[in-house]
């Protein structure tokens, strides 16, 4: 953000956006020259009595642009929530100077400004700032600001957790010399991104190896928990490849910036004298070139790490990929085992069906058994039946026929019998086929 150029102070309105608690802690650190020997000072403050104390007693140090000085502040697990409004306040002016003035370029997450005060005296800063993703947790945000004139760097890291807060402190106390460069908090910032994506993958290779120690004879309930977090770590291994590469992406525009300023750097080291008078007012040239030194060689060191992580980001994206290419191999051997039980249960059904065959065979060959025997004896049983009735009278007395003249009355009954069963029969049999088949014509009809 561009601040007003006539703005001289914040006003509530400009900070009434902001919630604020005093009782979160942060963590400033300072680091002045590039003696070796003296070491940063590190300081706790929680609360605007601190921050009050703090400033007063940094102004002094904050005026002086004799030396080198590098400010870090890292905000507990509250992003700019945790400042007093008075404190950000101020440290906002401590940082952005006033009267700001001209435009600014952006480059890969650096912008130039330049400010100037009554004397329309222009001095450059350098601001860089950085983002971590938010859909994993213990996500950070780093803003840096670094004035060349005076070689003063300010850094402010927002959201940090006691463990990146502890990481950062072992990682500035241990800086040395190093500490002077303008950078040096967001390779810092990149290793804590480092820590916690490679924790990421980790503990995904962990839950994959775990889900994946089914045994081959086992069965695949596809909607068993197991299943579903084995599919689920395959979904997060892909997610985990698109932030690394981006976090890849970030790391090719850091070392950009940083051959930037080895370029400024070089080139400013070119231009110093060989030799040069002492001048007890004034930085001594071979401090001016100690310094240089030490940030080229800085630089380098950073340089060979960011190289460093982005072959180890290589490995874990390999590792997410070899998660990633198992989810088709999963998905395939839960359909195998699906239709392995499929096939088992059709199985069981073509044999049920093999059985009810058998059985409908066994009982239609008793149905020609019996009707065999029923064509064998029931024209026997007829015959006898006529023949016992008393329509014929095999020992006639004289005048007697052999036959009784109602002979008539049992043709008669038998035909129309006959006829009547048969009609009964071609009416209930053809009335379901007749239904059938309308049932087939409506539902052509309802096609066409």
């Amino acid at each position: 953000m561009d601040w007003d150029s006539g703005q001289a102070d914040f006003t509530e309105h400009d900070t009434s956006n902001f919630s604020f608690y005093f009782d979160q802690e942060c963590l400033v650190v300072r680091k002045r020259g590039n003696d070796d020997d003296e070491p940063p000072s590190i300081r706790k403050i929680t609360g605007k009595v601190e921050w009050d104390a703090w400033f007063e007693d940094e102004r002094e140090v904050t005026d002086d642009t004799t030396q080198p000085c590098f400010y870090a502040m890292h905000s507990l697990q509250s992003r700019t929530r945790g400042l007093p409004r008075s404190a950000f306040t101020d440290l906002a002016l401590a940082l952005w100077k006033k009267h700001m003035e001209s435009t600014s370029s952006n480059t890969a997450g650096r912008q130039k400004h330049y400010a100037g005060d009554s004397q329309k005296r222009s001095t450059l800063f350098l601001a860089y700032s950085a983002r971590m993703s938010t859909s994993l947790p213990a996500d950070l945000a780093l803003s840096t600001t670094f004035i060349p004139s005076m070689q003063h760097s300010y850094s402010i890291v927002y959201g940090c957790n006691p463990t990146q807060m502890r990481g950062t402190e072992r990682r500035l106390r241990s800086a040395g010399r190093y500490m002077s460069h303008p950078l040096l908090l967001a390779g810092i910032f990149a290793e804590l991104e480092r820590e916690r994506l490679i924790a990421e993958v980790d503990g995904l290779v962990d839950k994959f190896a775990a889900s994946s120690s089914i045994p081959e004879d086992a069965k695949w309930d596809p909607n068993s928990t197991q299943i579903r977090d084995y599919f689920t770590n395959c979904i997060k291994s892909r997610n985990l490849v698109d932030q690394i590469k981006a976090v890849k992406r970030q790391l090719v525009s850091f070392l950009e910036e940083l051959a930037v300023l080895d370029a400024q750097w070089q080139e400013e080291l070119e231009t110093l004298p060989p030799k040069a008078p002492f001048d007890d007012e004034k930085r001594q040239p071979n401090d001016t070139r100690q310094r240089l030194h030490n940030a080229l060689e800085t630089g380098q060191r950073i340089k060979r790490r960011l190289s460093d992580i982005s072959v180890e980001y290589d490995e874990k994206i390999d590792e997410c990929e070899m998660i990633a290419q198992n989810l088709p191999l999963a998905m395939q051997t839960v359909w195998n085992q699906t239709s392995r039980q499929e096939f088992i249960i059709n199985t069981r059904i073509a044999k049920a069906n093999n059985t009810i065959a058998l059985e409908t065979k066994r009982e239609s060959t008793q149905m020609r058994s019996i009707a065999l025997l029923t064509m064998v004896y029931l024209p026997m049983s007829c015959v006898a039946s006529i023949f016992s009735t008393s329509l014929f009278n095999f020992s006639p007395s004289e005048g007697e026929s052999v036959v009784s003249r109602y002979i008539w009355v049992l043709v008669g009954l038998s035909l129309g019998l006959t006829a009547i069963t048969m009609a009964i029969w071609h009416v209930t049999t053809n009335r379901e086929s007749k239904r059938e088949a309308e049932r087939k014509d409506i539902q052509l009809d309802d096609m066409v």
